[in-house]
């Protein structure tokens, strides 16, 4: 199975540089110290998949032209990485990274993967969602499995703590899928 899942990050990897991306995507570095930063948890709550997300900061299109783009950490089974962001009942079952972004430019997240898909078939999906984070924000983006033609799906939200100290989870309407370029 770890070949399978291999083969589609590679799988994802290929379509993306294949789209017209050049050069290739850098590994993912915290923004620098003193610039206006938000903080967002990358969620993966797609069953039996490896989700390698990209981080395209400062692009308004997909795939995309940014020379900062950014491969952020593999959202492996098991994996859970904090830095603060509170919990929320998803984040407690499922696989996550949490990260620094940079605050105040238009960002992209794209996630794809590639499953199984019956005989000698393999299904891919590539999702990206564009929003501007907010300075001092905390963010959470999932991306799941649907049972539609496409496959997968991506959603946002912000994130607070309330006077109780629960957390608190706001829809992003303003979050879209960005055009294509």
């Amino acid at each position: 199975m770890d070949g399978m899942r291999n083969k589609g990050i590679f799988a994802c990897i290929a379509i993306f540089i294949l789209s017209g991306f050049a050069p290739p995507p850098s590994e993912y570095q915290p923004p620098d110290v003193g610039l206006p930063t938000a903080r967002i948890r990358l969620v993966n709550n797609f069953p039996g998949s490896v989700v390698r997300p990209l981080h395209l900061p400062g692009d308004s299109c997909f795939p995309g032209t940014a020379q900062q783009a950014e491969w952020m950490p593999r959202l492996d089974q098991g994996k859970r990485e904090t830095i603060g962001i509170p919990m929320t009942d998803l984040a407690g079952t499922v696989r996550f990274t949490e990260h620094m972004i940079i605050a105040g430019v238009p960002t992209i997240f794209q996630f794809g993967t590639a499953w199984p898909g019956g005989y000698r078939k393999e299904m891919t999906c590539l999702v990206a969602i564009r929003f501007t984070p907010q300075a001092g924000a905390d963010y959470e983006a999932v991306f799941s499995h649907r049972s539609d033609p496409e496959g997968c799906a991506i959603s946002l939200r912000r994130l607070h703590l309330d006077a109780a100290g629960r957390t608190v989870e706001e829809p992003m309407p303003e979050a879209t899928s960005p055009p294509h370029c």
